[in-house]
């Protein structure tokens, strides 16, 4: 499953004229995900909303494949509590509370984490609620001591205070970024498609009314084999779609035969 993120994070809106914060405003001035869109951009159809819809914008399927995902951003200092972390997580069943939180994985390293920080019921905030939802991406930005270096990646599962760190080291490798000197393109932090889990991030305060555009690149999660379904055919209600998708993943022995009756 592709993931291109839009992510919600805590952060201060940079004021024109002030020395950039690396809290505020991560990622040297070269990166990507602070390049603002050019003149010379080349703009194309999304199939989000039909195109001879005019002014109305009634969505068309492929726009209920957008989604959202949270990223928490969470600092940490050298009076933190050091836990081990283990290299695990998944998205599948069981999706129970004992499958997420007991300990399976490689132990890789060390990490200060504050005493009290635990991840929700569910392991994300898309899916709160009973242990039916356990299985969500919850990607953390877990800032180190020094200001600087961050641990990207998901999903993440802290199932009591003082816990290990439960999450899966990133796919490219690179677990660590500094926020300061890179450009972001490393330290993904996303399973799905690889992306950095602190670039792009719609940060606190720039939706606002009266804030001024944003200038930086942004990340768009799309549901990759709904999106497609729909991209196809985009004048069926979503919800069939999600259902047919789900039906080809059902098990031979749980299929019920059609029987087709006169009226």
């Amino acid at each position: 499953m592709l993931f291109l993120a839009g992510f919600l994070l805590s952060f201060v809106v940079h004021v024109e004229g002030e020395c950039r914060s690396p809290l505020s405003w991560p990622w040297n001035s070269s990166s990507i995900w602070n390049t603002p869109l050019g003149s010379a951009a080349e703009f194309g159809y999304t199939s989000l909303y039909p195109e001879d819809d005019g002014p109305n914008l009634t969505p068309r399927c492929s726009f209920w494949a957008l989604g959202i995902d949270e990223v928490v951003f969470l600092p940490t200092t050298n009076a933190d509590p050091i836990v081990s972390w283990f290299n695990q997580g998944h998205w599948g069943p069981p999706k129970t509370p004992e499958a997420y939180c007991s300990i399976s994985g490689e132990e890789i390293g060390k990490l200060h984490v504050p005493y009290n920080f635990t991840s929700p019921l569910g392991g994300a905030s898309g899916n709160p609620g009973p242990s039916t939802a356990w299985g969500g991406n919850y990607p953390v930005v877990l800032l180190q001591p020094d200001q600087q270096t961050v641990l990207l990646s998901q999903p993440v599962y802290r199932c009591a205070p003082g816990s290990p760190w439960l999450s899966r080291k990133p796919q490219d490798g690179f677990e660590y970024a500094n926020i300061v000197t890179d450009n972001g393109n490393l330290g993904s932090g996303h399973g799905g498609s690889g992306l950095s889990g602190l670039g792009g991030a719609i940060r606190m305060g720039e939706m606002l009314p009266n804030s001024p555009p944003i200038r930086h690149a942004l990340q768009i999660e799309f549901w990759a084999q709904v999106g497609r379904a729909c991209i196809d055919n985009p004048d069926l209600p979503v919800n069939f779609v999600i259902d047919s998708l789900a039906s080809l993943e059902t098990a031979e022995k749980d299929k019920k035969s059609f029987k087709r009756r006169e009226i």
